[in-house]
């Protein structure tokens, strides 16, 4: 399911592969200029997220769903 999920964000112009002659072999993924203008819209969405999750939870300790400092 990865795998498919990495061709079609490539396939879209969204991220870059990058393979790299290594032993073992090695891939380095990255975001396009198109990808990375997306970034707003995935942030809002991990926002909107974690805001329904906390309406869910209560205001006890609410799980996040995404970590927005891991989008960068």
């Amino acid at each position: 399911m990865l795998t498919a999920q990495l061709r079609e964000l490539e396939r879209d112009g969204n991220r870059f592969k990058k393979s790299l002659s290594a032993s073992p072999p090695k891939v380095e993924y990255s975001l396009t200029k198109y990808g990375q203008s997306l970034k707003p819209f995935i942030e809002l969405s991990c926002s909107l997220g974690n805001t329904h999750v906390k309406h869910i939870h209560g205001n006890g300790n609410p799980r996040r769903l995404l970590n927005q400092k891991s989008l960068v």
